[in-house]
């Protein structure tokens, strides 16, 4: 990555000039584990199989030639099968397991984030991106089971993370990207509900530096010249 932001900087060409705004989208596809979801904040030992879909439309304005900064609205919709897990909530003393345990999610959440375009050839149509973004969100996770525990539990993330990643104009003013998670650090809040009423929780900080897969995004975006 450092090789290329070098490349970049000899080219300095300017991929997006002052002035200019955009509007777009990003898409992901996670694979659920436990380091990276909430659903996963209660439970020791798992196995798991299952997925979370994100949908995030931005808009974004640049302050000086290719520094910009932004906002994006951020829904996700997830489902997983949790196998042989023990459910352990902290604040209550209480833990039992179960077994085929079904789990459905929704959240929703907003972030504000800034990006730097480094330009990769002389016509400035291919370039790396870098994001820094503030993110919130909240959703709730809803269990099937035939046991006796959560009918379902609301979570609470806040979210600061790193983001490089490529970006390549497919006409003159669309753009097509991928960006990689590299570090994210994060607050994670989970509480739990029994037939209407709290039944325990859990809170937790994570940090996590790497290349994580999980965080791969697609997106596309519309340019407009001042």
């Amino acid at each position: 990555m450092s090789a290329l932001l070098m490349a970049a900087a000899a080219n300095a060409q300017v991929m997006v000039q002052k002035g200019d705004f955009s509007v777009g989208a990003q898409f992901a596809h996670l694979k659920l584990d436990s380091d990276n979801s909430e659903i996963m904040l209660l439970v020791n030992p798992v196995s798991a199989q299952g997925k979370i879909s994100q949908f995030s439309p931005f808009f974004e304005y640049t302050y000086k030639d290719d520094c910009s900064f932004g906002a994006r609205v951020q829904y996700f919709s997830g489902a997983a099968v949790l196998d042989n897990i023990t459910i352990d909530l902290l604040s209550e003393g209480l833990s039992f397991d179960l077994s085929n345990l079904n789990t459905h999610m929704k959240r929703i959440g907003a972030s504000v984030f800034h990006r730097n375009y480094f330009a990769l050839d002389p016509r400035s149509r291919v370039g790396i991106i870098a994001d820094e973004s503030l993110s919130f969100s909240e959703g709730r996770i809803e269990y099937d089971n035939s046991k006796p525990g959560m009918n379902y539990s609301t979570s609470g993330k806040l979210n600061f993370a790193f983001s490089p990643g490529l970006v390549f104009y497919v006409m003159n003013r669309v753009s097509a990207m991928l960006t990689i998670s590299m570090a994210n650090v994060s607050y994670n809040t989970v509480k739990c509900y029994t037939d209407g009423s709290e039944s325990g929780g859990r809170s937790k900080f994570a940090a996590r530096f790497g290349i994580d897969l999980t965080g791969i995004n697609f997106g596309v975006a519309f340019h407009f010249k001042r």
